[in-house]
């Protein structure tokens, strides 16, 4: 919300000079590794909550409340915008994603657009209209498909060569309309290794007002959009699934996040559709 990119260089922790020298004591889960704090990026003109990497060159890509669209190297000592788009989007951009090849950008946010960026120069590619806020976007393994999901809990399926939706699968249990409040959905994608399914994660919502739900990530057939058994991710009303990260190994490392005290990280084994690990230390 200060408008900025914050960047910390990863430094390995101090040897001990002699034996008796006290080593601070290690929080659990910390690895003893220092971060400097270098110079942000700054300049943006809201919110920043939109941030991808280019799969293979030093280049970020970050979008902000007001619509404005950036892309800086950031291995430099200090920040350099590479090209830059002040309105990309009407309003919020919440979601960017990259081709696999690093050559295309996507984006989308508040004013139900998809849109395709050249990622060496911010030149318009190409849009493709969706009506609703949208929230995630994921990329298909053959990069053949693009998946989106928006506010009402609806997977739109994109075809990459013609840039036009070829199908909606909605997911109907992460949206409710709560006395005239809609609460819910889907906070992010991600397709399985082969493309034939895209988890999709947020969400059950019991009520408006205050959201205590529960997490959920159900699995989306791409063939013809029916909904599989839901990934147990807590027990409790923890919120929403906001992020998923995946280890080469196939482990998934989830991030959840609801009211204040709520929340936790969970990380998944390879192939288990149930927790090996919670961890709920580090609440909202």
């Amino acid at each position: 919300l200060d408008s900025r990119v914050k960047r910390w260089r990863l430094i390995d922790p101090p040897a001990a000079s002699s034996t008796d020298q006290e080593k601070p004591k290690a929080k659990k889960g910390d690895s003893g590794h220092l971060l400097e704090e270098m110079s942000a990026w700054e300049g943006f003109t809201g919110w920043v909550q939109a941030f991808a990497m280019h799969p293979t060159e030093g280049l970020a890509t970050a979008g902000d409340s007001f619509g404005s669209l950036r892309c800086a190297d950031v291995r430099t000592e200090k920040p350099a915008d590479r090209w830059s788009v002040a309105a990309a989007h009407d309003g919020w951009i919440r979601a960017l994603a990259h081709s696999h090849d690093g050559s295309h950008l996507f984006s989308g946010g508040r004013d139900g657009v998809l849109r395709r960026w050249d990622s060496n120069n911010g030149k318009p590619l190409g849009e493709c209209r969706l009506e609703q806020d949208l929230y995630a976007i994921a990329v298909s393994p053959d990069g053949t498909r693009i998946a989106v999901a928006d506010a009402l809990s609806k997977v739109h399926l994109i075809d990459a060569a013609t840039f036009t939706r070829c199908s909606t699968f909605p997911v109907d249990e992460m949206f409710i309309l709560s006395r005239m409040q809609e609460v819910g959905g889907i906070r992010a994608l991600h397709f399985n290794k082969d493309g034939t399914r895209i988890l999709a994660m947020g969400c059950k919502p019991a009520s408006g007002g205050f959201v205590e739900a529960s997490p959920r990530i159900i699995p989306i057939s791409v063939a013809d959009g029916s909904l599989g058994e839901g990934w147990k991710v807590s027990t409790g009303k923890d919120g929403f699934v906001l992020d998923m990260q995946t280890h080469p190994s196939g482990a998934h490392l989830i991030a959840v996040s609801g009211q204040p005290g709520t929340g936790r990280l969970v990380l998944f084994s390879p192939d288990k559709t149930e927790p090996s690990h919670s961890d709920t230390t580090p609440p909202n």
